[in-house]
């Protein structure tokens, strides 16, 4: 597996963060990180998922717009 890095900043100040704990479970990745000045904690949630091709995309949002045009 490829590993990567996905810059996160402090929503508040704009400060770096710090990797304190995390988890990963197939494509899903939890991790709590902190902001020192801030002295706040953040969860960052990661899920991967496949990327849909336009049609369908499409396709799954007529189906939708059936669905509830029949309910």
């Amino acid at each position: 597996m490829t590993h990567f890095t996905l810059a996160v900043l402090c929503p508040i100040c704009e400060g770096e963060l710090d990797h304190l704990n995390g988890t990963a479970h197939g494509t899903l990745s939890v991790a709590v990180v902190g902001c020192r000045p801030c002295g706040r904690e953040w969860t960052v949630t990661v899920r991967l998922a496949p990327l849909e091709s336009p049609e369908t995309a499409a396709a799954a949002r007529a189906r939708k717009r059936r669905r509830r045009a029949v309910l």
